[in-house]
């Protein structure tokens, strides 16, 4: 097994079932303080929601494709457009 450092910065999308966009706006903090990078934070009365982002994580897989696909899992929540950063860590 390999380490590597894997990252991914970009816009995410999510949807929240509520009932006014201030509840969407306290799900977001309460559930993604922790990746939302400085930025326009944008939703709208059905819920919908974008949102900058920056993750990063060390990882151990086999080859880089396995790293990638192992960072996904760990942020099934977010709608991750486009390709992430993979590192061979020494």
């Amino acid at each position: 097994m390999t380490r590597y450092r894997v990252s991914w910065s970009g816009v995410a999308r999510r949807r929240f079932a509520v009932e006014r966009p201030a509840d969407a706006l306290y799900l977001l903090w309460a559930r993604h303080a922790d990746v939302i990078a400085p930025g326009l934070i944008t939703l709208d009365a059905a819920g919908d929601c974008t949102f900058p982002v920056a993750v990063g994580h060390e990882v151990e897989a086999a080859d880089t494709h396995d790293a990638a696909a192992d960072f996904r899992s760990r942020h099934p929540d977010l709608d991750m457009g486009g390709d992430v950063t993979v590192e061979v860590l020494p």
